[in-house]
């Protein structure tokens, strides 16, 4: 398979929020985190900024969020760029160059995503931030085609979070892009294994579709994803009944 021609696809990233908010953006927010309701959210965002001051910042990363979403990548760039000019202070300019870098991915424009990773990397403070940012760095450097360098980053995630799913997850898709299959087996079993609702998200068993297709590893393979998918489903049920348990309990 010739990976050109999959770019890797990804969930939305999360800005942080702009405290003290008009109750307008954070519908749109919420439009965006749980409905997908992109169109709905990008009206209610343009009705903000016909009279928004000083949340300008944030309003354009919510709207390039929105844009993202509906894969208008350019309408998209142009808020983050936007953003950008609107950002004051370090760790704005790093939560912008951010979103920049995530969008490059989406837009398979690896060079620009390492670039505006890095710069993002250099200015951020937060530990927390920092972690999302080198997560980031390894789809920016696969995006790149440098799929040794994004090993590399993702091996120093995975150092630093060692019981991050996630954190395997692009450790698998990075050995798949170089061929490692036996490792990457390894690597998505683990990540399983730490979080089987990974099994669910969107772009992870796709993302692996060369292990299914191996026929040293085929069978494998699909029985890894079943039970990863029954572990979810069983952690579901029984989440399910200890809420029910909750709820009875304060009943009586």
């Amino acid at each position: 398979m010739n990976h050109e021609d999959h770019p890797r696809t990804y969930p939305h990233p999360r800005p942080a929020p702009y405290q003290g908010q008009d109750p307008m953006l954070n519908d749109a927010q919420m439009a965006i985190l749980f409905g997908e309701r992109n169109d709905e959210a990008i009206a209610l965002i343009d009705g903000f900024i016909a009279y928004a001051t000083g949340a300008l910042f944030e309003v354009e990363g919510w709207r390039g969020h929105a844009l993202m979403g509906m894969e208008r990548y350019p309408e998209a760039l142009d808020c983050y760029n936007r953003q950008l000019g609107f950002a004051v202070l370090p760790e704005q300019v790093s939560l912008a160059e951010g979103h920049r870098a995530f969008l490059f991915c989406r837009m398979n424009r690896g060079e620009e995503a390492v670039a505006a990773v890095d710069r993002a990397l250099s200015l951020v403070r937060r530990p927390s931030r920092k972690a999302g940012l080198l997560r980031i760095r390894t789809m920016a450097l696969s995006a790149a085609g440098r799929h040794d360098d994004a090993l590399a980053n993702a091996d120093v995630r995975v150092a630093a979070n060692p019981f991050d799913g996630d954190c395997f997850v692009d450790r698998a898709y990075t050995l798949v892009a170089l061929g490692r299959h036996a490792e990457a087996m390894t690597a998505l079993e683990t990540a399983l294994w730490l979080n089987p609702a990974l099994v669910n998200v969107d772009g992870v068993t796709c993302e692996m579709e060369e292990l299914g297709e191996d026929p040293v590893f085929a069978d494998a393979f699909k029985a890894l994803i079943a039970a990863a998918e029954v572990a979810y489903e069983g952690a579901v049920t029984q989440l399910d009944q200890d809420e029910d348990e909750e709820a009875r309990d304060g009943a009586s």
